[in-house]
């Protein structure tokens, strides 16, 4: 981009120009060639990279989504970007994320470092307002969570996680031994 001191009135775009606004046809045409071929080639990309590329995201499938988009919209309006440059990154931060997920998938440690973990946040009949507070998550979110679940008795729930991707998962009572299966890998408070 420009500094101001190098925008003459005949730059089209400048603001002191009027044109600001508008923009000659063919350069219209190329950012709508450009995010179609972009659209299109990030879409392939994608349909290649497998379900877990646009699935529920964690936070690092946030990141490269986020990432990918500044890419695409970079490729799309023709900053300094070309066409094979996007793509290479987007195919550099979806290869990337695969490493991530597969080491993550084989490695016990690797996953904990990288990933979040569920955390219970009412278990027994008890909000967990402690682990509430550090998750920064508050009782009407907890209840909200209850009712779309369907559930319209707190006698009947048995615990809410609030899992690694943000949303809750909510545990009618059932058998004490097929809830302790359940909650598996759920990080509790200390005793």
């Amino acid at each position: 981009m420009p500094d101001a001191a190098s925008v003459t009135p005949q730059d089209p775009g400048s603001a002191a120009s009027g044109d600001w606004l508008w923009a000659p046809p063919g350069d219209v045409l190329k950012v709508v060639a450009l995010s179609a071929l972009a659209f299109l080639i990030v879409a392939l990309l994608f349909r290649l990279a497998g379900t877990r590329a646009a699935g529920q995201m964690n936070n690092f499938d946030w990141i490269v989504t986020v990432a990918q988009g500044a890419i695409v919209g970079s490729v799309a309006l023709g900053a300094n970007t070309s066409l094979v440059e996007g793509a290479a990154a987007v195919v550099t931060l979806l290869g990337l994320q695969y490493a991530m997920n597969w080491l993550a998938a084989r490695n016990t440690r690797f996953r904990s470092a990288i990933f979040s973990h569920p955390i219970l946040l009412y278990h027994d009949g008890s909000f967990l307002s402690a682990e509430m507070k550090r998750q920064r998550v508050n009782e009407g979110e907890v209840r909200g969570a209850v009712r779309s679940a369907g559930i319209g008795s707190w006698a009947e729930v048995g615990a809410v996680v609030l899992e690694p991707g943000g949303k809750f998962s909510v545990l009618p009572k059932a058998n004490p031994d097929d809830e302790d299966d359940l909650l598996t890998g759920v990080e509790r408070p200390a005793d």
